[in-house]
């Protein structure tokens, strides 16, 4: 039956959407990253990859200059001081290396970088016969768009601008081509509606038929994920859709009803508590590196030792291609592996004959992942590299927010909200006249001034003290510490510190348990280390890949018969707008 304008006959409609069955095969479930998007049907056992980026085709071809987003080169990392905080960081990480003994007992022997670089200058590359298999991508049709794989093999030659609609988890606004606010939701509501449509076989026409869930950063701005949720409801026509929060879905996706959440992806590392599938908002802690800045230190590093493949580029897509996959070959996390050892490389460029590569690397292959207790290793030198839990901005579209209530609170709330303000600092305390104090407030109650800016302030200014901390960027290990101390008691913190789980694609290396667990137990509090039992250091869980746990997770939670008032359909959306979010969303919106 059609809904009728009015708020009365949408709160109604709530119970009758409950009643209906709700297909897995009709829910799609949507995690946009900064390397990759997963995408795909709840009931489908692995979601679809594709690279998060988009090539548009010049309006005037020959006229316009190319743009492309840069993917490993960041411009923190071109300050004139970047040398030297990388130089500082890998001394602190060489020095980790030596103090902890490996499974034997014993001390790794270092290995000397001028020396793998004479070694290695005996070598000479090998141009092979054989033609790379790798080719550009066709354009012979100049199709407006191109997306994913594609468009990262796009020939340079081309008059396509390349754009990374995200970048560390966040929208990529800039103030070059294409980077306002726009143009970016308008690269991922063509991205999303491509995969859709030609990845899940999914008519545009018929996404009125399916639901969709959206997953969201832990630490979020409240604007733009508002404007990803308008493309899923009235851009692309989705009929219903909810959000859900990474970490939360990382529990869901390990069976986990506790636990320290470490999710690394390719350019942010996002850390968070979550208790009973509720992402714990003090423990947030966001940081602006990943597996992306390991693959830069890793290249840094091979440069020391005389790598042989002296023309290559950061700058340069298909060399980006080649040292993620180099990395992903030869770096490791074990303590056990040392001395030198050789590395094979074969660089395919399309076009091009193959051209194999043969050098020795050391420490080197260790040091590039240890970035992450390290991250002065990636050389990165700025402001705003490390995020917490900001103050709310008061939404335009949302007029009865927190800051509409507080402003419209009456006096008489705002005399109880100072009143019970000062009883809490008084108890604090703890002093001896700790019960005349708070008499005095209670018998001072009528003459409390509402206006008063600092008690009924509280909140806001707890808010602020989250911002005012320390936000330079520290290692893993650290913010782990960091975030499970911020928890609200012991008894929680003891559960975080009992399970640890990491996830995400940009940490995938052998001997990562070993360090993590090292590394934390060492530095947690020593009444921690007797009270808990065990420390449960997650880093595979259920045979299933890291990088799709958070999706797996999510496709978990749309199954289950008690998310059904999390929907938001089409016409709550259009009536009510982001108010609708405060009512319906599984976190404090």
């Amino acid at each position: 039956m059609p809904l009728v304008g009015g708020k009365k006959q949408v709160i109604q409609s709530a119970p009758e959407q409950s009643l209906e069955p709700i297909l897995g095969s009709s829910v799609i479930v949507i995690q946009p990253g900064s390397l990759n998007l997963y995408i795909g049907r709840a009931t489908d056992t692995l979601p679809v990859c594709v690279p998060h980026c988009i090539a548009r085709r010049h309006k005037r071809p020959g006229e316009q200059k190319r743009h492309e987003d840069a993917w490993l080169m960041r411009k923190e990392c071109l300050n004139t001081d970047t040398e030297d905080i990388h130089t500082e960081g890998v001394r602190s990480a060489e020095d980790m290396i030596q103090v902890r003994p490996m499974s034997n007992g014993e001390y790794r022997q270092p290995t000397v970088p001028y020396e793998m670089a004479e070694l290695n200058s005996e070598f000479d590359c090998d141009i092979s016969n054989e033609k790379s298999n790798i080719s550009w991508t066709k354009t012979q049709f100049d199709p407006a768009l191109i997306v994913g794989n594609e468009a990262l093999h796009m020939d340079p030659s081309e008059p396509y601008d390349l754009h990374w609609p995200i970048r560390h988890g966040r929208l990529h606004l800039h103030r070059g081509p294409s980077g306002s606010l726009s143009s970016v939701l308008k690269d991922l509501e063509d991205i999303w509606g491509w995969v859709i449509r030609y990845k899940l076989d999914v008519p545009l026409k018929d996404l009125k038929f399916y639901r969709a869930i959206l997953l969201i950063p832990d630490i979020y701005n409240r604007q733009h994920i508002r404007e990803m949720f308008d493309i899923l409801l009235t851009r692309l026509g989705f009929s219903a859709a909810f959000m859900l929060q990474e970490s939360v879905c990382g529990t869901f996706g390990t069976g986990a009803s506790s636990a320290c959440v470490v999710d690394v992806g390719d350019q942010k590392t996002s850390i968070c508590c979550v208790e009973d599938g509720i992402s714990q908002t003090n423990t947030r802690l966001t940081m602006d590196f990943g597996g992306s800045d390991i693959t830069r230190c890793f290249h840094w590093l091979l440069l020391r030792c005389g790598f042989p493949y002296k023309e290559c580029s950061l700058a340069d897509r298909m060399d980006a291609l080649f040292l993620q996959e180099l990395k992903e070959t030869y770096c490791h996390m074990d303590q056990d592996l040392c001395g030198r050892h050789g590395l094979h490389m074969n660089l395919n460029r399309p076009g091009e004959p193959v051209v194999k590569y043969t050098m020795y690397a050391g420490d080197e292959r260790l040091l590039a992942p240890l970035g992450v207790f390290h991250p002065e290793m990636f050389g990165l030198a700025g402001e705003q590299l490390c995020h917490k839990v900001e103050m709310k901005i008061s939404d335009p579209a949302d007029p009865f927010d927190d800051d509409y209530l507080k402003q419209t609170m009456s006096r008489h709330e705002q005399a109880a909200r100072a009143i019970a303000a000062r009883k809490r600092e008084n108890a604090e305390k703890a002093t001896a006249d700790q019960s005349m104090v708070e008499d005095a407030d209670l018998d001072d109650e009528d003459t409390v001034d509402p206006s008063e800016p600092t008690d009924p302030s509280q909140p806001k200014r707890q808010e602020e003290s989250l911002n005012t901390m320390d936000l330079s960027l520290i290692g893993i290990d650290q913010a782990i510490l960091q975030s499970i101390e911020r928890c609200e008691n012991d008894d929680m913190k003891r559960r975080m510190y009992s399970c640890v789980m990491v996830i995400g694609g940009g940490l995938m290396f052998p001997g990562l348990h070993g360090w993590l667990q090292h590394l934390l137990w060492t530095q947690m509090p020593a009444a921690m280390r007797l009270s808990i039992e065990s420390m449960d250091i997650i880093t595979k869980t259920k045979d299933l890949d890291p990088q799709v746990i958070c999706w797996k997770g999510a496709a978990v939670v749309s199954l289950m018969d008690t998310t059904h008032e999390l929907w938001i359909t089409q016409s709550e959306w259009t009536q009510l707008g982001v108010r609708i979010l405060r009512e319906k969303a599984m976190f404090i919106w």
